[in-house]
């Protein structure tokens, strides 16, 4: 969870370890608890709303087998 004020812009990649790990940015949660998505390993999305966001990542279940693993989030907010 991460906490906003309108009108920033969220950029975010999600990498697996190894890299062959079947993970991605699956949805984004604004404030008012509505969902978009799903994204993939990146994503940029404008921050139409002030409050907390939430991001949600998981297996792609359309790209292959169940995956547990570790990863490395980053995510900048301008």
């Amino acid at each position: 969870m991460f906490e906003v004020s309108k009108g920033q812009k969220l950029t975010a990649s999600v990498k697996p370890n190894p890299a062959t790990g079947n993970i991605r940015i699956a949805q984004i949660i604004n404030p008012a608890g509505q969902a978009d998505g799903p994204f993939g390993n990146q994503m940029t999305y404008a921050l139409n709303e002030s409050g907390d966001w939430k991001l949600v990542l998981s297996e792609n279940m359309m790209s292959g087998d169940p995956w547990k693993g570790e990863y490395f989030l980053t995510i900048e907010i301008k």
